[in-house]
Protein backbone atom coordinates (compact mmCIF):
# COMPACT_ATOMS: atom_id res chain seq x y z
CA UNK A 1 0.00 0.00 0.00
CA UNK A 2 1.16 3.50 -0.85
CA UNK A 3 0.74 5.49 2.37
CA UNK A 4 0.83 8.86 0.61
CA UNK A 5 -2.00 7.86 -1.71
CA UNK A 6 -3.96 6.44 1.23
CA UNK A 7 -3.58 9.71 3.10
CA UNK A 8 -4.76 11.64 0.04
CA UNK A 9 -7.91 9.48 -0.19
CA UNK A 10 -8.61 9.86 3.51
CA UNK A 11 -8.34 13.64 3.32
CA UNK A 12 -10.99 13.62 0.60
CA UNK A 13 -13.18 11.12 2.43
CA UNK A 14 -13.02 13.07 5.68
CA UNK A 15 -13.28 16.51 4.03
CA UNK A 16 -10.03 17.63 5.59
CA UNK A 17 -7.80 20.10 3.78
CA UNK A 18 -4.03 19.78 3.74
CA UNK A 19 -3.71 23.03 5.69
CA UNK A 20 -6.03 21.70 8.38
CA UNK A 21 -4.04 18.48 8.70
CA UNK A 22 -0.81 20.48 8.87
CA UNK A 23 -2.28 22.52 11.71
CA UNK A 24 -3.34 19.39 13.59
CA UNK A 25 0.10 17.83 13.17
CA UNK A 26 1.91 21.09 13.93
CA UNK A 27 3.84 20.93 10.65
CA UNK A 28 3.92 23.14 7.57
CA UNK A 29 1.54 22.53 4.64
CA UNK A 30 4.63 21.76 2.51
CA UNK A 31 5.36 18.85 4.87
CA UNK A 32 1.89 17.47 4.15
CA UNK A 33 2.56 17.80 0.40
CA UNK A 34 5.74 15.81 1.00
CA UNK A 35 3.83 13.14 2.96
CA UNK A 36 1.42 12.73 0.06
CA UNK A 37 4.33 11.84 -2.22
CA UNK A 38 5.87 9.26 0.13
CA UNK A 39 5.32 5.58 -0.48
CA UNK A 40 5.86 4.41 3.10
CA UNK A 41 5.39 6.13 6.47
CA UNK A 42 7.11 5.18 9.69
CA UNK A 43 4.91 3.62 12.36
CA UNK A 44 5.24 6.81 14.43
CA UNK A 45 4.02 8.95 11.52
CA UNK A 46 1.09 6.60 10.88
CA UNK A 47 0.06 6.92 14.53
CA UNK A 48 0.33 10.73 14.50
CA UNK A 49 -1.59 11.04 11.24
CA UNK A 50 -4.29 8.67 12.47
CA UNK A 51 -4.72 10.65 15.68
CA UNK A 52 -5.03 13.85 13.65
CA UNK A 53 -7.58 12.26 11.32
CA UNK A 54 -9.54 10.67 14.16
CA UNK A 55 -9.11 7.12 12.84
CA UNK A 56 -7.24 4.02 13.93
CA UNK A 57 -4.04 2.70 12.40
CA UNK A 58 -6.06 -0.34 11.31
CA UNK A 59 -8.43 1.92 9.38
CA UNK A 60 -5.48 3.69 7.79
CA UNK A 61 -3.80 0.46 6.74
CA UNK A 62 -6.98 -1.28 5.55
CA UNK A 63 -8.10 0.36 2.30
CA UNK A 64 -11.42 -1.46 2.57
CA UNK A 65 -12.18 -0.05 6.02
CA UNK A 66 -15.29 2.06 6.12
CA UNK A 67 -14.51 5.54 7.35
CA UNK A 68 -17.55 7.54 8.41
CA UNK A 69 -17.82 11.22 7.65
CA UNK A 70 -19.59 12.61 10.69
CA UNK A 71 -20.31 16.35 10.78
CA UNK A 72 -20.29 16.30 14.56
CA UNK A 73 -16.78 14.88 14.65
CA UNK A 74 -14.09 17.02 16.25
CA UNK A 75 -11.94 16.39 13.21
CA UNK A 76 -14.53 17.44 10.64
CA UNK A 77 -13.24 20.53 8.85
CA UNK A 78 -15.23 23.73 9.29
CA UNK A 79 -14.66 24.54 5.61
CA UNK A 80 -16.10 21.17 4.65
CA UNK A 81 -19.26 21.94 6.62
CA UNK A 82 -19.65 25.23 4.79
CA UNK A 83 -19.08 23.53 1.43
CA UNK A 84 -21.68 20.90 2.26
CA UNK A 85 -24.24 23.53 3.28
CA UNK A 86 -23.59 25.47 0.08
CA UNK A 87 -24.18 22.31 -1.96
CA UNK A 88 -27.45 21.68 -0.13
CA UNK A 89 -28.63 25.24 -0.75
CA UNK A 90 -27.77 25.02 -4.46
CA UNK A 91 -29.64 21.74 -4.77
CA UNK A 92 -32.69 23.19 -3.04
CA UNK A 93 -32.61 26.22 -5.34
CA UNK A 94 -32.40 23.92 -8.35
CA UNK A 95 -35.39 21.89 -7.15
CA UNK A 96 -37.42 25.05 -6.55
CA UNK A 97 -36.70 26.18 -10.11
CA UNK A 98 -37.85 22.82 -11.46
CA UNK A 99 -41.05 22.99 -9.41
CA UNK A 100 -41.78 26.54 -10.54
CA UNK A 101 -41.19 25.60 -14.16
CA UNK A 102 -43.48 22.57 -13.85
CA UNK A 103 -46.14 24.74 -12.20
CA UNK A 104 -46.08 27.18 -15.15
CA UNK A 105 -46.40 24.35 -17.69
Amino acid sequence: MNHGNRLRKLLVTLYIEKQELAKRLNVSPSNISHYLKEHTFSQARIEKVCTALGITAEQFLNEDAQILKEPESFYYSENARIDLLEQIIKEKERLIQILLKNQKD
